[in-house]
């Protein structure tokens, strides 16, 4: 009973460690399940972190301030302007940040 409870702890934390990589944490718990924890975070640590890990950890570091949706819109309004974009191109534009910026709030 404990072992069980200690192979399944160890499994959760490979799993957590690879949400905190930007990786996939069911998958993580799944290979460490069912080969080994321990194998399970080899496999973890040789995978890199993921792209949107590594541009939050700059953004941190370097005090960057990420651009608002309103600055966003802003910024496709004068690329809009200058015909840059099409109408057709900028209205996707737009409905695709409203998207991801709701879809990010809840």
């Amino acid at each position: 009973m404990l072992s069980t409870l200690s192979y399944l702890t160890f499994c959760l934390l490979v799993a957590i460690y690879a949400q905190n990589k930007g990786r996939s944490s069911l998958k993580a718990f799944l290979v460490s399940l069912i080969f080994t924890p321990l194998v399970g975070f080899i496999v973890v640590l040789l995978l890199e972190e993921s792209l949107s890990v590594k541009i939050n950890r700059y953004h941190y570091e370097h005090g960057c301030k990420r651009p608002s949706l309103t600055d966003k819109i802003r910024n496709l309004q004068f690329l809009k302007q200058e015909g840059v974009l099409s109408e057709q191109e900028y209205q996707h534009q737009i409905s695709k940040l409203r998207k991801n910026y709701f879809h990010a709030s809840y």
